[in-house]
Order: C-alpha cells, then structure tokens, then sequence
C-alpha cells in the first residue's frame, strides 16, 4: 500500500506540473491504467456547485431590494430570487463530485451557522482544511 501511495502521489504531481500533457484525471482499476484526457472549451458540470452558486446569487438580490420587501410580496420576491434554489438544497440527496463543490458546501453550512456547537464549529473547520489541502491531489 505504501508503494501504491508513492506512485499515485508522483503521478498527481505529475499532473499537476505538466498541464500541458492535457491529462484531467486517471483511473486505476484491476483492468489497466486510464487517463481521461481535457476537451478544450469544455468544463464538467457540477450539479451541487451550481446549486450553492445559485442560492447565493438569489439571497444577494433578495437583499439588494430588501426595502422594497413588504408582508403582501416576501413570499414572492422569495420564490424570484433563493427560494427555488434553497429547495434544491435542502432536498439534496447525492454526494459532491468535486473538491470544490464539497468545499463550499461546508462554507455555505458555516454561512447559514449550521453549525449550533462547538464541535460542530470545529469538526467543521478541520473537515474544510482538509479538503482545501487536497488541491492537486484530487
């Protein structure tokens, strides 16, 4: 196993150091090595970073008109701007594809404090740390 960690951080470093070699990811099965090379002009979608994107960008322009807010229109200037997206979130059921979408899930978790405690807050940051270091690695 230690060998197997040696080769595959080497290749990350690799990767990371030869952006030129136009690698976006390998795989490593009992079948062989692969490598799934980057289309130019094309990003992979990323169903929950899209989401968090979306929420905050509606509770900015909710914000950005709050005076215009009155008991008769809050529920529909809601509907307009974050709360759609909040109802993605909240029925969210799949885990995050990527680094940065797992990242700013944990962000978002701290913006909305839900975390209530102190281990929560912490577990939180240590989690948040951890994923933020994997930059090249995954």
């Amino acid at each position: 196993m230690a060998k197997l960690d040696s080769l595959l951080r080497e290749a990350a470093t690799i990767l990371r150091d030869n952006s030129d070699l136009k690698i976006a990811r390998i795989a490593l099965n009992e079948h062989g090595v692969h490598t799934f090379l980057k289309i130019p002009g094309y990003s992979e979608s990323d169903p929950l970073l899209e989401a968090i994107t979306a929420y905050r960008e509606g509770l900015a322009a909710l914000r950005a008109i709050r005076e215009q807010i009155t008991r008769d229109n809050e529920d529909g200037l809601v509907e307009q701007t974050y709360g759609p997206h909040m109802r993605a979130l909240l029925e969210w059921d799949k885990a995050a594809i990527s680094r940065q979408s797992a990242i700013e899930a944990m962000k978002l978790m701290a913006e909305e404090d839900v975390f209530v405690d102190e281990i929560g807050e912490a577990l939180r940051r240590a989690v948040l740390g951890y994923l933020e270091s994997l930059k090249g690695v995954i």
